[in-house]
């Protein structure tokens, strides 16, 4: 009898030692599948720059529902729900090839992306999928998380992205400032869909405090971004600066910075009327 409890604590002690290595087999598990995706990143990201014939090929194997690599990406965001560092660049890989596929569809409407989704993921893999991503999205105590999420739902289009998730990622706006630059790219495409997306998106930019910093960011674009995104910023901005109450949309210095590029730019678009 007395030897009740040693033994019993000895199996305890022997099974918390094998789930502890359990768990240290996992991690190691998880960290070399985010290595793997992020090298991925990378490849992606070089062949969009470099942009040569053999690049383009590999970019379409990509692409092609028949390669194996999309429906990966999508499973590792299924099973992996507890370890962020994946999601994030599994999230972030996915956006990428989402991109590419849209942009290789010719006169493409704003939902073509949720096409492409489930062209490349399988009809039941993008429906188990998309829950997952509106839900990450949502979620506020895993922000980079829910930030990549919305670069995701940025490509899927309006039908993915529903007005009602501007307040949250005027949140993100607040709560990582450091990914303005990202979440920027969100509200442009937002706003290129138009009608209740737009305006829910200028309406909520002028009643959150995070309308502040998106007009902050929206001014670096004006000043140093290419022609079409420039002119989408332009009207994004305007657009709020329209809207009742949006007087005390931009700080002291991005008033400054905003009469400095109408002073410049002004004069060298005057025979250009849009």
């Amino acid at each position: 009898r007395s030897s009740g409890p040693a033994v019993a604590g000895s199996r305890s002690h022997a099974m918390a030692s094998e789930l502890r290595e359990v768990n240290s087999m996992l991690q190691a598990k998880v960290e070399e599948k985010r290595e793997f995706v992020q090298t991925f990143i990378r490849s992606l990201e070089k062949a969009l720059a470099n942009n040569g014939h053999q690049d383009r090929q590999w970019l379409r194997k990509i692409i092609d529902p028949s390669d194996p690599c999309f429906q990966t990406l999508i499973k590792l965001l299924i099973r992996y729900k507890d370890f962020v560092s994946l999601r994030c660049v599994a999230l972030r890989a996915v956006q990428i090839i989402l991109r590419i596929a849209t942009q290789m569809v010719p006169g493409s409407e704003p939902n073509v992306g949720m096409r492409c989704l489930k062209e490349l993921a399988g009809e039941q893999l993008a429906s188990e999928v998309f829950p997952e991503i509106l839900c990450m999205a949502e979620r506020s105590d895993e922000p980079h998380t829910a930030s990549n999420a919305f670069l995701v739902l940025a490509e899927l289009g309006p039908k993915a992205l529903a007005p009602r998730l501007m307040t949250r990622l005027l949140d993100l706006f607040v709560a990582l400032p450091e990914r303005a630059d990202d979440l920027v790219e969100v509200a442009l495409r937002v706003h290129s869909w138009g009608g209740k997306s737009r305006d829910a998106l200028l309406g909520t930019a002028v009643a959150h405090p995070g309308g502040k910093l998106l007009c902050e960011v929206l001014l670096q674009v004006i000043n140093r971004a290419d022609a079409h995104r420039r002119m989408r910023a332009v009207k994004v901005l305007a657009g709020c600066l329209l809207l009742p109450n949006s007087e005390d949309l931009l700080y002291t210095n991005d008033i400054r910075v905003l009469v400095e590029i109408l002073l410049r730019e002004l004069p060298n678009h005057a025979r250009d009327a849009p």
